[in-house]
């Protein structure tokens, strides 16, 4: 079988993951959502998302995940830890960019761009893999979320690069299996850069997110204030 094509049938499993059968009126707890309605009708008539979940067009599964998980107008999903939104949704479908490359039917060797804008790289450090995506939020707005590996390809940290609603630029790390309040406050948010900067800068960083952004300047924790230097 030529890899082309066993790429191609796992992004068709993985859109059958994300969501069994298109339709959001049958996903249980979703059902109530506001967005229901207009995203069965969409969705139907959606040919390039009926196909599988594909590098092209990868945006408008995040759009509409975006639209399942959101509580609000002025929610946005991508910046929910992962624990959180893994209880949430549990088995009835998968968070898109939680998954790994391989995981959504991508083949990704160092570098792809697409004609969208979207940015996805794939490094491997020290024995350690990072995949970093640069994909819109909710609002269009420009997040990196880089996710990293171990040896045994067991995802072991998440961090997402963002710009908050006070402009300024934030470094946020994540646990997957657990996250507490207190740690949050102690070392996971750091304000790393402000209006004269761009998220996209760091998107072709060749070391991992936190070595690049934490060793590349200045750095604060938002909750204690300290400078930080290196992870």
């Amino acid at each position: 079988m030529f890899p082309e094509v066993r790429v191609e049938r796992r992004s068709i499993t993985t859109a059958l993951n994300i969501c069994p059968d298109f339709k959001l009126t049958k996903m249980g707890s979703f059902v109530k959502n506001d967005f229901t309605k207009w995203a069965d009708a969409r969705l139907l008539n959606q040919p390039r998302m009926e196909k599988g979940l594909t590098l092209h067009n990868y945006q408008y599964w995040l759009y509409w995940t975006y639209e399942i998980l959101a509580d609000n107008n002025k929610h946005d999903p991508v910046l929910e830890y992962a624990k959180d939104l893994t209880e949430i949704t549990g088995d009835l479908f998968k968070v898109p960019w939680l998954l790994s490359f391989p995981e959504k039917g991508f083949a990704v060797s160092e570098e792809i761009q697409t004609s969208s804008g979207l940015i996805f790289r794939n490094t491997q450090v020290e024995g350690n893999s990072y995949e970093r995506e640069f994909i819109p939020n909710r609002f269009g707005k420009p997040v990196l979320i880089e996710r990293a590996y171990d040896s045994s390809c067991n995802l072991t940290d998440i961090y997402l690069l963002y710009r908050d609603e006070e402009g300024r630029i934030i470094l946020r790390y994540d646990d997957p299996e657990k996250w507490s309040y207190q740690y949050d406050q102690l070392c996971s948010v750091f304000l790393v850069g402000g209006p004269e900067h761009e998220v996209e800068d760091w998107a072709r960083r060749d070391a991992p997110l936190p070595k690049s952004v934490l060793d590349g300047g200045f750095a604060k924790s938002i909750y204690t204030g300290e400078i930080v230097k290196g992870r």
